[in-house]
């Protein structure tokens, strides 16, 4: 089990990212591509670093007010031109993977579904496009609301695809859950029932209810996630990459180091 931390632009150059996960024992980083990334980053020199460091990298793709299923075709085109960009970064940094969010999230639970259903065949259809062009890298596709929500909703949306892997957010999955969306579920059997032959990745955390609030993205063992029970259920399944998506040491927030990040590092790598 290949073991990672994550790289986002508020935590400064990734080649210092790089450096760290080398340092503190982890297998790979996983770079959040927010703008002005990519355009603003060397690939050759993320490559250099990363094999002089022997550290793979992935890619999380652009997210932020962006979908490949956004009902309305334009900005649905819009996404896929962005995620173009960032396939055409993992070929320079020879990327092992690149992950993706892909439902519109302010349409989920839209009372009219026909456009909603229609941006997801546009969705399809764009990751399709864009894993043709990716020879060498992993195209991802991660849980997130619905209705790319749930353990049916994934598996649904994945069946007509070929070569697309699924990445288990448990966190998302909790969020979902507590909205009371039909099919929901946090539990990892679930998930792993559904998507056992899709699972490629995990972006571990933990998470804790606050009174009415889900509070996720908590350094393993900070929560009362079954974080354990979530990697080695991955591992049984043949999935072989784990990303610490921890950013938080507690409930109220306090931001993690990369002193808790490598302890995360270390208790996985007791667990694996």
């Amino acid at each position: 089990m290949n073991i990672g931390i994550p790289w986002w632009i508020g935590a400064g150059d990734p080649l210092e990212g790089i450096q760290a996960a080398s340092e503190m024992g982890a297998d790979f980083i996983e770079i959040s591509l927010d703008t002005p990334w990519p355009d603003a980053l060397d690939a050759s020199d993320i490559l250099q670093a990363s094999e002089d460091a022997g550290i793979d990298v992935g890619l999380h793709g652009p997210w932020r007010n962006q979908s490949l299923a956004h009902p309305e075709p334009e900005l649905a085109q819009a996404a896929r031109n962005v995620m173009q960009k960032s396939i055409a970064f993992a070929h320079a940094t020879k990327a092992a993977y690149v992950v993706t969010h892909v439902d519109a999230r302010d349409f989920s639970r839209y009372p009219e579904q026909g456009p909603v259903l229609e941006g997801l065949e546009r969705a399809r259809a764009s990751l399709a496009a864009l894993r043709s062009g990716m020879e060498g890298t992993q195209l991802i596709v991660e849980n997130t609301s619905s209705p790319m929500g749930t353990p049916k909703e994934i598996e649904r949306f994945l069946e007509p695809v070929d070569d697309v892997g699924f990445c288990f957010d448990p966190g998302h999955a909790a969020l979902v859950e507590a909205a009371s969306v039909e099919g929901a579920t946090s539990r990892v059997e679930d998930w792993s029932h559904r998507l056992g032959d899709r699972w490629e990745l995990v972006h571990l955390m933990d998470w804790t209810q606050e009174e009415d609030e889900i509070v996720d993205h908590l350094i393993p063992g900070a929560g009362d996630g079954p974080v354990e029970r979530i990697v080695r259920q991955a591992q049984e399944h043949g999935c072989t990459r784990v990303m610490i998506e921890a950013f938080y040491t507690d409930a109220t927030r306090n931001e993690a180091n990369m002193e808790d990040l490598q302890k995360a590092v270390e208790r996985i790598q007791q667990w694996v």
